[in-house]
């Protein structure tokens, strides 16, 4: 039998996955001068936030961990924003 906290990991990765799949596109872009924060970039920052305020809810490391996992399909997940001239 599955332990509880491996059910509750896996649907807070999905759900946050969901989420951001659902959001890209909807929700304003964090850009500073030539850099371009991906969610994957500031989902892996909450994520090591997490860890060292050791705040480590199952669910939250799940959510987090979709989000930067569903961040890191597209083709431009580069941190540099490039010019296609």
């Amino acid at each position: 039998m599955l332990h509880p906290e491996f059910f509750f990991f896996s649907f807070s990765l999905i759900i946050g996955f969901a989420l951001a799949k659902y959001l890209t596109g909807k929700t304003p872009q964090i850009k500073i001068y030539i850099f371009h924060i991906h969610h994957w970039i500031w989902a892996t920052l909450i994520l090591i936030g997490l860890m060292f305020w050791n705040q480590t809810e199952i669910w939250m490391i799940g959510l987090m961990a979709g989000v930067a996992i569903e961040g890191l399909t597209y083709d431009d997940w580069s941190i540099f924003i490039e010019n296609k001239e």
